[in-house]
């Protein structure tokens, strides 16, 4: 966008006298967001000053200012405040879209301080950070709430009483929460005091606060969101509004601007998202979230006194840079446009590449970054970089990729074929999934709701011809550059009728596959798939694939079938991470050997995530009913609970509270019930 300095500004008289340049900006967060406020920050002209911890010293943000100062933790307020305190010049501090972000506590230190705050007024944090008072008092001046309870006391009884008159489905909602954080859907009377449970543990871990909200559940549903700019002298403007009703744990996944809905919607939500940034005083960039219902009305959900993720979608269609604007509103400059004067073009979206596993419940998958590439034809936001590792303690968002066309469809088609080329091997991602999302007819037809992927099972991302020989070729290469005899060719065999073999792995699915190397040096071989029941192999076929392939760098262009793609492929020690235009797919090389002992005992449960063990309620020798719940684990502020498959008794138990655990390891182990209701007992 233009710089706003040349914009026509009308602040009113008083804001002369309060108007301050700053010289120097710190990024008080990480990931892709740091390296993106950074990135207006410069363009402006101003020092640019970045964190890091010590699990983060040399990751990409860290080198995205003009200096990086180490910190014991993105969430020290008073060390963060000390810090840009000792730095020269008026500096100012921008949270991002952190849990400081939205910390009342911490905006009044930094304003204590000195320091200029890049967000809105303590006051107003607070205000919308209790979404149990916000509630309240939005529906005071008559924006519509979804029916719930938002009451002081909170004692189980209470809950239950005022869930029966609510009515099922409904949601669980911490009070101080936000990002999906302590929600819980419960459908049915039964489920309800667990619900309560978990998300209070949850909301007391993550915002020190385990007041919980009931609010009705309201489906099918978009969740549409209105994004405010305000300045210090009450001049309150919208910036259109965002559909982002594809959400999985209730945390966002796509999001599109302008969103799918009727004119009168429309209108009725830009009319409610200024009202309720008007009615707390607001101050800088913030969004007001809404439920649009199947008739069209809308429900207030929540005001995020911060910068949204999805903001760069807004910046899309309207040529803004919001992180500029921001700045521009912290140095009590007044609001640069009019709400005549929001540009509106066109389509734009997003999608958010994390590092987790869709069909393991959507559970984080941290790792190791070992192949990065993204496409240069459109936006990405991203933290990380080859050599990156995705730990347990932060978010697992790597990336976001964001599109922009004259229209939805092409807006839609150039993220879909955005993600089909971008290349993130290492470690388990939501890349194939994305595009499954962006495939499907609904998507197509813009006729999303936040059920969306309720029950979505998508495709496996299977390995065919392609994949099997594009592994057998690297394998092979990599044998060579590794043989002890130079003189004796990868898969050579003493019984020359028969073919040399391996055995890939894929999703728990053994694939025995032979090959023959026709002409070595012109990378020509023939590849043939065993049947799993062949008790003998047999020679080649007649008729085996004939496959050829070249490196093209790091990449393997494979021709098998009269088809032909370029594939990227990371070697681990297990097997080889291999990605193709429609996502990613691990292929393990199994060994001829299998070490004694390496394989987990009889009955074992194994950890679904990587992560910390919460609680373990079990010990050896209890008697356990199907359903029973025998570890809990914690990753990035999320927990996910082993229970017992069946009933039976708990032989071992292999971890402890407090404890890091690997995805895969054994936890606990379980002797079925042989006989009997297999009831439990202590």
């Amino acid at each position: 966008m233009a710089d706003h300095d040349s914009l026509p500004d009308a602040p009113l008289p008083e804001a002369l006298g309060r108007y301050q340049p700053i010289d120097t900006v710190v990024v008080a967060n990480r990931g892709e967001i740091a390296v993106r406020i950074a990135r207006s920050a410069r363009a402006r002209g101003h020092r640019v000053v970045m964190l890091f911890t010590p699990a983060d010293r040399g990751a990409v943000h860290c080198r995205a200012g003009d200096l990086a100062l180490e910190i014991p933790d993105y969430l020290d307020a008073a060390e963060i405040v000390a810090m840009a305190d000792g730095l020269d010049g008026v500096v100012a501090v921008h949270p991002g879209y952190g849990f400081l972000a939205e910390n009342a506590g911490f905006a009044r230190m930094c304003g204590e301080a000195g320091l200029v705050w890049v967000g809105p007024p303590p006051d107003a944090i607070a205000a919308m950070g209790d979404k149990a008072a916000a509630r309240q008092r939005v529906s005071a001046v008559g924006v519509p709430v979804a029916p719930g309870y938002d009451g002081d006391a909170q004692d189980l009884d209470t809950l239950t009483a005022h869930a029966a008159r609510i009515g099922f489905p409904l949601l669980v909602k911490a009070a101080a929460g936000g990002g999906g954080k302590g929600m819980r859907v419960v459908r049915a009377p039964g489920e309800l005091a667990d619900a309560v449970a978990e998300a209070r543990r949850l909301a007391k871990s993550a915002f020190g606060d385990d007041r919980l909200v009931l609010e009705a559940f309201i489906q099918p549903a978009r969740h549409v969101e209105v994004q405010i700019l305000a300045d210090a002298y009450g001049n309150v403007i919208h910036l259109w509004e965002r559909d982002c009703s594809i959400q999985r744990r209730h945390q966002k996944v796509i999001e599109e601007a302008p969103a799918v809905v009727e004119q009168a919607t429309r209108e009725g939500l830009h009319r409610d998202g200024v009202r309720v940034a008007q009615l707390v005083g607001y101050v800088g960039a913030g969004t007001v979230e809404f439920l649009v219902g199947p008739d069209g009305q809308h429900h207030f959900l929540e005001m995020n006194t911060r910068l949204q993720v999805e903001h760069p979608v807004t910046e899309a269609i309207t040529g803004l840079d919001l992180v500029e604007l921001q700045l521009h509103v912290a140095e009590f400059r007044g609001l640069p446009l009019r709400q005549q004067d929001v540009p509106l073009r066109g389509h734009a979206m997003e999608a958010r590449l994390y590092a987790e596993d869709p069909a393991n419940g959507w559970l984080p998958a941290p790792g190791t970054i070992s192949r990065w590439r993204v496409p240069a034809d459109v936006r990405v936001d991203a933290g990380v970089e080859a050599g990156s590792v995705v730990g347990t303690a932060y978010d697992p968002m790597l990336a976001k990729v964001v599109a922009f066309g004259g229209e939805r469809r092409q807006a839609r088609l150039r993220l879909r074929n955005a993600l089909s080329r971008l290349v993130a091997l290492g470690t388990t991602t939501n890349r194939g999934a994305l595009i499954e999302m962006l495939d499907d007819p609904r998507m197509v037809e813009g006729n999303v709701s936040t059920a969306f992927l309720d029950g979505w099972k998508g495709e496996a991302q299977g390995a065919g011809v392609i994949e099997y020989a594009a592994v057998v070729a690297a394998e092979h290469d990599a044998r060579r550059a590794a043989r002890a005899l130079p003189e004796v060719p990868a898969g050579w065999r003493n019984n020359p009728w028969r073919d040399a073999e391996i055995t890939l792995r894929r999703n728990g699915q053994d694939q025995a596959v032979r090959f023959r190397w026709r002409e070595l040096s012109r990378g020509r071989l023939q590849v043939y798939l065993a049947p799993r029941d062949e008790a003998v192999p047999g020679p080649m076929p007649a008729d085996p694939w004939d496959v050829h392939f070249h490196w093209r760098g790091d990449d393997l262009w494979v021709d098998a079938l009269g088809f032909a793609r370029l594939v990227s492929l990371v070697r681990t020690e297990a097997g080889w991470w291999v990605a193709h235009e429609r996502g990613d797919v691990f292929i393990e090389v199994v060994p001829d050997f299998v070490v004694p002992g390496s394989a987990p005992a009889p009955g074992s449960l194994t950890a679904p995530m990587t992560g910390t063990v919460v609680s373990v309620p079990v010990r050896p020798g209890q008697v356990v009913a199907e359903g029973e719940v025998l570890v809990v684990i914690e990753a990035m502020k999320m927990e996910q609970t082993v229970r017992a498959p069946h009933a039976g008794t708990v032989t071992e138990v292999l971890v402890a509270q407090g404890g890091a655990v690997e995805a895969g390891v054994a936890l606990v182990v379980l002797e079925e019930a042989t006989g009997g209701e297999g009831d439990a007992q202590d």
